[in-house]
């Protein structure tokens, strides 16, 4: 008899178990769904230029770290960062990488744009790629050559830089001006006699001309600032998602730090370049979040540099500070902002 009892005692200690269980999963999963369900999806159209500076943005893309802070991100690429930059203008998206003498060089037209942040900087990136059949084998050889670049850009600024660096005028070369992916062809067919360029272009430049190639570089000549750059309109109706587009990049920051070798692969993936060809600047590069005093000071520079070649008819240097939005980093890292500004409240 007292097994018996016991046993239905079991019995119904199991069956009682089972319905609070039950119940508990019957309230809490629909609870957690629901929980869930509040966690915002932010859309944001980004602009995205494929170039060798845009490491953050495309280790952040690789990793899925945009989609981990709530930012559903739709990317429209761009062979470079200049074009990404001029088809957000257009109002093809909502954000864009670009270097700081695309954003320079638009400043004289446009004020509806703001940097968000420094995305990091390469102090070699850009190379001259010449064709040694035609006498050019040191830097000053490309005295009466034809050569040509990309026109109002990063790499051209580099070959103003370079050029002076190296003792020779503008005016002592014949400079033409194309895309930046026909600047290969352009070099193998003989058409120019060297060009300023950067990966993968210089890779593919190399393997048209098949050996009849010198390669002069210029490390420090000029340190490549790759900017995030947004709409005024969208940044001013979505500054939480400028927050968290940032917060994304700064753990691909950090991804680049903990796993040098598996961003070089990822970047050289991207580029469609060789492993090699990205590592070989990697040293000589910085891959920090930043909006500091040095970026305004380059700004400054390349003004001067675009109002001297008669790229705008203005004569007077803009004050970046109205082209800077520091609010968003300085929540998603204080310590990152670091330029003189306006007496700015962040609470």
């Amino acid at each position: 008899m007292a097994a018996g009892r016991r046993q239905t005692w079991a019995r119904r200690i199991i069956v009682i178990s089972c319905v609070v269980i039950l119940a508990v999963v019957a309230i809490g999963v629909p609870v957690w769904l629901n929980q869930r369900e509040i966690v915002p999806i932010a859309p944001v159209t980004l602009c995205l230029g494929v170039q060798p500076q845009a490491v953050l943005l495309l280790i952040a893309l690789e990793n899925g770290y945009f989609a981990d802070e709530g930012v559903a991100v739709a990317v429209k690429e761009h062979v470079s960062g200049k074009r990404a930059f001029l088809a957000m203008e257009d109002g093809e998206c909502d954000l864009s990488n670009a270097t700081g003498v695309v954003a320079v060089s638009n400043s004289f037209k446009r004020h509806d744009y703001k940097v968000l942040a420094g995305m990091g900087s390469l102090s070699n990136m850009f190379s001259v790629v010449a064709r040694d059949d035609r006498g050019i084998l040191q830097p000053s050889d490309l005295k009466g050559k034809h050569v040509a670049t990309q026109r109002a850009s990063a790499v051209h600024f580099f070959m103003y830089v370079y050029l002076l660096r190296h003792g020779l005028l503008t005016e002592e070369l014949k400079i033409s001006f194309k895309r930046a992916e026909e600047l290969p062809a352009a070099l193998a067919n003989g058409e120019i006699d060297a060009s300023f360029m950067r990966e993968p272009f210089v890779g593919q430049a190399k393997e048209l001309l098949a050996g009849k190639v010198a390669i002069f570089q210029g490390p420090g000549a000029y340190d490549v600032r790759e900017l995030l750059i947004g709409r005024d309109n969208y940044i001013q109706d979505n500054p939480a998602v400028v927050v968290k587009m940032l917060k994304a990049l700064l753990r691909a920051q950090d991804f680049v730090v903990e796993s040098p070798d598996m961003a070089i692969r990822i970047v050289a993936q991207r580029l469609g370049a060789r492993e090699s060809e990205v590592a070989a600047s990697w040293p000589d590069s910085s891959f920090e979040l930043l909006l500091d005093q040095a970026l305004l000071v380059g700004m400054e520079d390349q003004a001067r540099w675009i109002i001297k070649e008669g790229f705008t008819d203005e004569k007077e240097v803009p004050n970046f500070l109205d082209h800077i939005y520091a609010e968003a980093l300085a929540e998603a890292k204080p310590e990152a902002v670091t330029m003189i500004q306006r007496e700015v409240n962040y609470e």
